[in-house]
């Protein structure tokens, strides 16, 4: 083994250019793989660290509506009780709900996120309690447990426990617990737990069957009971509700981050395809690196070929002399392991901002350190692998009688090179596509106007005195006019059946319902097709709504102003079509209707006065209200950070295919300058007869020239079919075309030649009485 490592110290030392460019390229390719896989593991460690994690589910629901089939996480209040009650094989249930909220402590006020839960909760989730009792702590319903993270706040390093704080500046509760700060990789995120049950006295709507609104939960004895479970609570809702369309399931809560798109009622991925794609450009690059490294291994064997012949010569076996190559392999591999380790330290800070995440890498963790031990070794013994039995299958007659044996391998370093520029065209493809659809979402015309409208939340004390609010928003410098909403129109998530005169008895349609104040439609300058807007001088709008045109057309009446839906209301206008949910989404049927306390404030703002109208506003909401934080942004902000995932994921994607081009140059880099060495002498009888440095370039670029168009050739049939798998997501999306796919092709060409012509323009500039002094 000492042996061999002076073999390969010598050879680093004889032959530094194609050693550095070696060692670089592996380390260019681990790095990059290094930091894919740490944001893979992130992904898939989620919500891992639930010690029920094997027995804890999500009741989902499907519902069909005249074909469609919809699933949703949605579910009714009763169902946990209902379900932990009825079915022996469910050990437990919990309801749960999301919300944030003013929590106080004298002059101390925050704004938190938090949790409904019902007291079983921190039994069944494993977010450790460091004081109070799990099985205690929300039985209670004055209780409320909290974060170590918001007892610091609140408490400092102070006794907590027993204390009272206060909750939207309207009810105190005893804290009763302590949780430790919950993890980066939980799915849920939240520094107060209060009883579900101070939510079901305020909603009366939750004690309800026909209302799917919260989270539900489940563990059971055994998981084994999945399919059991399953088949058991299918139409168990309509024991309570006989109008009910809702079947339930329940699917394991470890997969429902990752494994949460559902299709016809069936599982159809979703997070999981990112992190599948994010691995195999992990494995594309780091193939890219083995495959210079065998290229330019194998393209060097004349230059080791009289070593290994007269090693053979003097007794060496086929198996030491593998056992040399593969052990240089290693050792270039685990050089290039610690200066990506190095890279990648330095490089982790800049990655979680761009990626939002918390990666680090821990030698402390055994499951990681094999990891990469695995990942290096495999590396060095896929990169060393042929080389090594390439070379020592040489034979010592030939090798030391002159024979060139540096053709070996030529037709494997031809195919290798076009599979690695194939990679590099299929990863810009898919790159382009990726910065093209995000650039589509973001200017894509979705029904109404989102430029220069902040959205502001009213708190309760601001709803109680709307009018006046609006009035007073309207006089400050630059506001155009002011509406509200129970939500912003991109993320309208009520829903529900709807009934209208005619309606044959065995059509189902799933309608969104959107509660609106007067002034929504010509706030967002969305489009009245027939009919009028809401009116403050018609009381009868009270009992009025308006419709989508596409709920329109499957009403299919020539004129549906004046008919009646749900028995009371009467359909006075229809307005256009507009996305009201995520463009992965078709723009679903919706109805608008009449809402006086609204979640949501809309103030359009006149161009390039949002700043200070922010500022007035905020001035302005202090005298109505002293105590709530005020909080604002832009829609055009809001809209764009609902499509944050994509744009992350583009940038990713363009940052390592940069990274994939590059250890593709490097590799080509090697090769025409070994190729170049080698046609030395024929280079320079060329420019003795008269060939010009052009023609000198030209016969170099040929030969890889054709590669790359091969390449290209290949590529682009995989490129389409990856480019249309990712697009296939979305039901809005840019149409691909022809530019799409020659772009890369030309690019990675253009790339190609550059790296030839620099090492070819060396080459051809040469003086020839230099090369052929010797002969």
């Amino acid at each position: 083994m000492n042996h061999y490592f002076k073999v390969f110290y010598r050879n680093f030392t004889k032959n530094k250019r194609y050693a550095t460019l070696n060692i670089v390229s592996l380390t260019v390719g681990l790095t990059a793989s290094m930091l894919i896989m740490l944001w893979v593991l992130d992904e898939l460690s989620f919500d891992q660290f639930h010690s029920n994690k094997d027995r804890l589910y999500q009741v989902w629901d499907t519902q069909r509506y005249s074909g469609n089939v919809f699933t949703f996480q949605a579910t009714p209040g009763p169902l946990a009780e209902g379900l932990k009650t009825q079915f022996p094989e469910i050990d437990n249930a919990t309801r749960l709900t999301s919300n944030s909220g003013l929590i106080s402590l004298n002059e101390k006020s925050f704004t938190e996120s938090g949790i409904y839960a019902d007291g079983s909760f921190f039994q069944m989730f494993t977010f450790p309690l460091v004081s109070g009792s799990a099985d205690k702590a929300l039985s209670n319903n004055s209780s409320i447990v909290i974060s170590e993270r918001l007892a610091k706040k609140l408490f400092g390093s102070g006794e907590t426990l027993g204390k009272s704080i206060r909750f939207q500046n309207k009810e105190d509760f005893l804290i009763t617990g302590i949780f430790k700060d919950i993890p980066q990789n939980s799915t849920l995120q939240f520094d107060y737990v209060l009883p579900f049950e101070v939510l079901v006295r305020d909603n009366n709507w939750l004690t309800q069957w026909g209302n799917n609104g919260i989270n539900t939960y489940v563990t059971l004895h055994d998981a084994k009971d999945e399919q059991k479970v399953n088949e058991k609570i299918f139409g168990f809702i309509k024991q309570f509700n006989k109008e009910s369309l809702v079947e339930l399931f329940i699917w394991s809560y470890t997969k429902s981050r990752l494994h949460s798109n559902f299709a016809d009622g069936k599982p159809a991925g979703g997070g999981i395809k990112n992190v599948r794609n994010m691995a195999i450009v992990a494995i594309v690059i780091l193939i890219m690196a083995i495959i210079n490294f065998v290229n330019l291994s194998t393209a060097r064997s004349a230059v080791r070929a009289k070593e290994v012949g007269v090693k053979k010569v003097v007794g060496a076996t086929r198996w030491q002399l593998i056992g040399q190559f593969i052990t240089e392999s290693l050792a270039f591999t685990f050089l290039a392991a610690l200066l990506s380790i190095g890279l990648c330290y330095l490089l982790i800070p800049f990655y979680n901002q761009v990626t939002q995440k918390q990666v680090v890498i821990n030698f402390f963790d055994p499951t990681m350190v094999i990891g990469l031990l695995v990942v290096v070794v495999a590396t060095a013994i896929l990169a060393g692998l042929y080389p090594a039995f390439l070379l020592s299958s040489l034979k010592p007659s030939a090798i030391l009688k002159g024979s060139d044996s540096s053709s070996a391998g030529a037709l494997l370093r031809k195919s290798l090179v076009v599979v690695q520029f194939g990679m590099t065209v299929i990863l810009l493809s898919t790159v382009l596509t990726v910065f093209k659809q995000v650039d589509f979402i973001l200017k894509k015309d979705v029904g109404f106007n989102r430029d220069n409208v902040l959205i502001y939340r009213p708190t309760p004390s601001v709803k109680k005195k709307s009018e006046a609010f609006f009035n007073d928003v309207k006089k400050i410098t630059g506001v155009l006019s002011v509406t509200s909403a129970r939500s912003v129109p991109f993320n309208i998530g009520s829903n529900g059946d709807l009934n209208w005169e005619g309606k044959p008895k065995d059509q189902q349609v799933l309608v969104q319902k959107y509660g609106v104040d007067y002034d929504l439609i010509p706030t967002m300058e969305m489009k009245m097709l027939k009919g009028r807007n809401f009116s403050r001088d018609i009381a009868s709008d009270s009992n009025a709504v308006i419709i989508s045109k596409q709920l329109a057309d499957i009403m299919d009446f020539d004129d549906p102003i004046g008919k009646k839906v749900d028995s009371l209301n009467t359909i006075i206008g229809v307005v256009s079509d507009f996305n009201s949910w995520s463009l992965y989404e078709n723009i679903n049927p919706l109805l608008m209707y009449l809402n006086y306390s609204n979640d949501r404030v809309f103030v359009k703002v006149a161009s390039g006065s949002a700043n200070d109208v922010i500022k007035k506003l905020e001035v302005l909401h202090k005298k109505y209200d002293d105590v709530f934080p005020f909080s604002s942004n832009l829609m055009e902000e809001g809209f764009r950070n609902s499509y944050s995932f994509e744009t992350t994921m583009g940038k990713l994607s363009g940052a390592f295919t940069v990274i994939g081009i590059l250890v593709s140059c490097f590799g080509l880099i090697g090769l025409v300058s070994y190729t170049a060495e080698k046609r030395a002498k024929e280079i320079g009888v060329r420019k003795v007869l008269g060939a010009s440095v052009s023609s000198v370039i030209t016969l170099l670029f040929k030969d890889f020239g054709k590669l790359i168009l091969v390449a290209s050739m290949l590529a682009v049939p995989v490129s389409y079919f990856v480019v249309n798998d990712y697009l296939g997501k979305f039901a809005y999306h840019f149409e691909p075309n022809l530019l799409l796919f020659a772009i890369p092709c030309i690019a990675v060409f253009i790339l190609a030649f550059i790296c030839v012509f620099y090492q070819s323009f060396r080459a051809a500039s040469t003086n020839p009485t230099k090369v052929l002094r010797s002969e």
